[in-house]
């Protein structure tokens, strides 16, 4: 009789405290619109939205992004030290401020607070532990 050792994954609770976002910005015109914005490039936005509303490190100049990312995104659910717990690579998660999954959408006061947005665990359970983008 053969035998061998497989792994066996057991649940496992974890902290999550932020989302790490990494979107492509597509056109001039958005391009223009984040000049100076933090996490951008000048090709591509990396950002991490705090779960308790807010974008870390922000610059205290309130925006209005609306990026057309379509399935072109990165989103990562992270821990305490930032490291990953989950990613889904595709459209905007529904958790996340956007609008039909194309669109990454976010009005960000000074203070780095986003506008009506106030994420819940199930909700980001969903999106990165149980069915991704479309849940």
């Amino acid at each position: 009789m053969k035998s061998m050792y497989v792994t066996k994954m057991e649940p496992v609770e974890v902290e999550a405290c932020g989302i790490r976002v990494v979107v492509p910005v597509r056109y001039e015109d958005d391009q223009e619109s984040l000049q100076g914005c933090p996490g951008f490039d000048g090709e591509t936005l990396d950002i991490i939205l705090d779960l308790d509303g807010t974008v870390r490190g922000w610059d205290g100049v309130s925006r209005h992004i609306h990026l057309k990312v379509c399935d072109e995104g990165t989103y990562s659910l992270l821990d305490g030290i930032d490291d990953p717990i989950a990613s889904v690579s595709d459209y905007v998660p529904h958790c996340l401020p956007q609008e039909y999954g194309d669109y990454l959408v976010m009005r960000v006061q000074e203070s780095g607070d986003i506008e009506r947005w106030a994420p819940t665990a199930t909700a980001i359970e969903r999106c990165f532990l149980g069915g991704g983008a479309d849940v």
